[in-house]
């Protein structure tokens, strides 16, 4: 079951790194964004696997990048896209966390700043809506 459950959330990584990635560079392939675009699709993969392992505490097997990318070369035929059914479900899961981010006041009225536990994910997401990639009612509706 542990296994099973990390194979879910390393395809999840995978569908909302390579295609949020791709999708900015101009909706290429899978296997564009691990040959020409590797550095910055590893840095999403990475911080993402992050994320789920300090919020969900599930740890993905290690060597994440260089499997994802072995994966997206052999699926170079696959387009990459970010679609309104599905974000939700994929870079939408993420982006809600991201919307937790900012200055909070305990009940004791000490102020804390919480960071986005995703920043890169979340830039890219910004520059995707900026760009009309994405709908800016779909950020808001996670």
């Amino acid at each position: 079951q542990r296994d099973a459950r990390r194979c879910m959330l390393e395809k999840l990584v995978f569908v909302s790194a390579y295609g949020l990635v791709g999708s900015v560079h101009g909706g290429v392939s899978v296997g564009e964004v691990a040959r020409k675009h590797a550095d910055e699709v590893d840095a999403m993969c990475r911080e993402l696997a992050s994320f789920i392992r300090y919020t969900l505490s599930v740890s993905l097997f290690s060597g994440l990048d260089e499997r994802l990318a072995t994966y997206a070369a052999q699926m170079d035929f696959l387009p990459t896209s970010i679609s309104a059914d599905d974000f939700p479900f994929r870079n939408g899961f993420f982006y809600k966390y991201s919307k937790m981010a900012g200055t909070r006041v305990t009940a004791a009225g000490i102020k804390v700043d919480v960071p986005d536990t995703t920043p890169i994910h979340t830039e890219y997401l910004l520059y995707a809506r900026d760009n009309g990639l994405i709908a800016a009612d779909l950020l808001d509706s996670v």
